[in-house]
């Protein structure tokens, strides 16, 4: 009899060496934003137009370089390597969400290898796929990620996540609570080329406006997702 997949108890994620130092920035982020916000506050008489949006793009721009710190960046690239693939098997809703992504039309990413990444385990949590309605969530990030592989010529390797379930979002150490992937808008992609180009490509693609959303550069995967807005990290 296999072993039943449970939502484990309080267990420790993996910590890294600089882990200490990434807390550190966090704190020192959240307080100079907040003292940030308080100067912006008081100082709302004098800031305006032009300058308050100058103020505001400093405090984002502040902000990403806090939440990019190397250290926290490698937090999320141990998110994919500690997974373990399980068998594709498909029941009746599996099936149907496999001729929902053929009708999406595809020029080279197949409902297969779009499917795979639902069926992963980490330690004792599997995910699964997306709910009915959020299905179509995924439609426009497929179609860049399609579109990426037409204009590089280069192979798509895999798709390293898709959809993540509340629980197996919660089960990946350094995950947004709020990720993409929980609404169906987000792929981590490796292509058969360096990410650099990867990254040049999508970029290129959402300045035409075929899509809004957000690209983050990482040392073994790109991230792209289609939340309406840009976001770049």
């Amino acid at each position: 009899m296999s072993k039943k997949l449970r939502t484990p108890t309080a267990s420790p994620s993996p910590r890294l060496p600089d882990e200490s130092v990434a807390r550190r920035l966090v704190i020192k982020g959240l307080m100079g934003t907040a003292l940030g916000g308080a100067a912006g506050y008081l100082g709302y008489p004098w800031i305006a137009g032009s300058r308050r949006e100058e103020f505001a793009d400093t405090m984002q721009r502040f902000w990403d370089s806090i939440k990019e710190h190397p250290s926290i960046r490698r937090r999320r690239e141990m998110v994919e390597r500690q997974s373990r693939p399980v068998p594709v098997v498909l029941d009746a809703h599996g099936r149907d969400y496999e001729t929902f992504l053929a009708t999406l039309n595809l020029r080279h990413l197949t409902p297969l290898e779009i499917l795979r990444p639902h069926f992963k385990v980490r330690g004792t949590v599997a995910n699964c796929l997306p709910p009915r309605e959020l299905w179509s969530n995924i439609a426009t990030t497929l179609r860049v990620a399609d579109e990426i592989r037409h204009q590089l010529g280069a192979r798509l390797d895999s798709i390293a996540s898709a959809y993540r379930c509340p629980a197996y979002n919660a089960a990946c150490p350094g995950a947004a609570k709020a990720s993409c992937h929980m609404q169906n808008l987000a792929l981590d992609l490796v292509y058969d080329c360096a990410p650099d180009q990867v990254v040049r490509t999508a970029e290129a693609l959402r300045a035409t406006g075929f899509f809004k959303g957000g690209i983050g550069r990482y040392a073994g995967f790109t991230h792209i997702d289609a939340r309406g807005k840009n976001a770049d990290w």
